[in-house]
């Protein structure tokens, strides 16, 4: 490249340029070899070619406002010997565009360079791109004298200078992340935890969070969607919110958040949680009625209806004081407490306990049971049980006279005795003689009434528990054989009477 080639980019203002020249007085052989000008070679400076400049040589420099340059050379070579220059330049600026130019004089002849240059006629270039402010770069030379004449080497840069300001771009990003429990009891407060957060390098703008809750989920303001008004996020920042909801219906609801920003984009998440209905039963059945002193059998069933198990269900059954215990298996008993425990009843099982109470008290008794677990359920039930008495009565004809003799009179006696709890009402009494025998009067606990061969006795009002009563009819004997006397008795218990008979012979 030509000076002139420099003077014309100098004048458009668009490079700076630099010559410095060396004058070498006498050749200087160079022990080194380096490539040909048309062979590639490596950019870094051999070492052996540096071993080989002397420590005393010509040189020349100059500086401007962009770079300083510096041309070494022998100071005296001999004719037809190779020798070594050296040229370094040092930027004072950042460069870019750089270009190094050597006039090649009369009387030398290029060996080779390095880094490897381009031949232009009469000149060598070097393109060497661009500097860092303080970068230094070396180009080596090798040359071959062919005069005696002295020889000037000089060297031309041309370069742009220029300033840079680095402007940082920033991003931000916007994420969020939503947790809950993964199970819940129906009824209760569960509290949801959102995580907003700006995970990018630059401020996230008005940053606004939207909860939008499912129809199993309530807020304590009613609202079904929550608004949170966060503002900016700088980078790295962070913001938590806690969301407090009640479970008011089963299932699995979905509680999904968006974040959005006027510059970082939006972001959503979702929590789901399955709301579980805790659910516990207990039944009790037995006898409506039951006799005195006979046993009653109650059958208590305790049922987990709910979807989740359970757990230390005490069953608790408390007797009646009007009646007494008999027995409960697997039970434990503590005074007037029968008591039974589960450890953990899972969701749909049941499980059934029994025990049996008599009772000597008339009237209705109520037993009652309770069931209660360490989650907080209580149930109870009842069962009532009518107890009274059994009326048993039990009658008896005796004759007093027997065998009888035509035209004998004979006197029947006839007990009635109530041996059962309960006393039987509107006892009534017929009787029927067969025709061997004529009744002829009826006497007793209830007034007779003899009418033909019948006799019927006006109902008795009342006969208490082992209480007895005793009627008595007479009979003439009126023909020879197997007379016989037939007494029906029926009450309010013995709907269906009951027929009591009694032999008598007649000679």
């Amino acid at each position: 490249m030509r000076l002139s080639t420099f003077l014309e980019r100098s004048a458009h203002g668009a490079w700076a340029s630099l010559l410095v020249c060396v004058f070498c007085a006498r050749a200087f052989a160079a022990e080194a070899d380096l490539p040909g000008a048309s062979t590639p070679v490596k950019s870094a400076v051999p070492a052996e070619l540096q071993a080989s400049m002397p420590s005393s040589v010509g040189v020349g420099s100059t500086a401007n406002g962009f770079a300083t340059v510096a041309i070494r050379c022998p100071d005296a070579i001999q004719v037809n010997e190779p020798f070594v220059c050296e040229l370094n330049v040092t930027a004072l600026d950042a460069l870019r565009n750089v270009i190094v130019d050597q006039p090649i004089p009369a009387g030398l002849e290029v060996v080779g360079s390095s880094p490897v240059a381009v031949l232009h006629g009469a000149f060598l270039e070097w393109r060497l791109a661009s500097f860092a402010r303080g970068e230094q770069k070396r180009i080596l030379v090798k040359y071959l004298a062919k005069t005696v004449q002295p020889v000037t080497l000089c060297a031309n840069i041309a370069a742009e200078a220029y300033v840079c300001a680095t402007t940082r771009i920033t991003q931000p990003r916007i994420s969020i992340q939503k947790t809950g429990p993964a199970t819940a009891l129906l009824g209760s407060t569960l509290t949801y935890a959102i995580l907003v957060r700006n995970t990018g390098d630059g401020i996230a703008r008005n940053v606004v969070v939207r909860d939008t809750l499912p129809a199993e989920l309530r807020h304590a303001d009613g609202t079904p969607e929550l608004t949170f008004q966060i503002g900016d996020l700088g980078p790295g920042e962070e913001k938590s919110i806690a969301v407090p909801l009640q479970a008011i219906a089963a299932g699995r609801p979905c509680n999904r958040a968006q974040v959005e920003t006027s510059n970082a984009g939006s972001a959503d998440a979702t929590a789901c949680t399955d709301i579980l209905r805790q659910g516990l039963a207990i039944s009790k059945t037995g006898p409506r009625m039951q006799f005195f002193n006979k046993p009653a059998r109650y059958t208590i069933v305790v049922e987990n209806t709910g979807d989740t198990t359970l757990r230390d269900v005490l069953v608790a059954d408390r007797v009646p004081a009007a009646t007494r215990f008999v027995n409960a298996p697997g039970a434990t008993r503590d005074g007037d407490l029968v008591n039974w425990t589960i450890p953990a009843l899972a969701p749909h099982a049941r499980q059934s306990f029994v025990i049996t109470l008599t009772s000597s008290t008339a009237g209705t008794h109520r037993n009652s049971v309770e069931a209660a677990t360490r989650e907080g359920l209580r149930r109870s039930a009842t069962a009532d049980t009518l107890w009274k008495g059994q009326a048993a009565l039990l009658i008896e004809v005796v004759d007093v006279e027997d065998p009888l003799t035509i035209k004998e009179e004979e006197t029947y006696t006839i007990s009635v005795k109530n041996q059962g709890t309960e006393a039987d009402h509107n006892i009534v009494l017929t009787a029927t003689l067969s025709a061997e025998l004529m009744p002829i009067a009826a006497t007793g606990a209830a007034r007779g009434n003899v009418a033909g061969q019948s006799v019927t006795f006006a109902p008795y009002p009342s006969l208490g528990p082992q209480q007895v009563i005793t009627y008595t009819i007479k009979a003439r004997a009126v023909s020879i054989g197997d007379a016989r006397i037939k007494v029906h008795m029926s009450s309010d218990l013995l709907t269906n009477p009951v027929t009591e008979e009694e032999s008598t012979q007649v000679y």
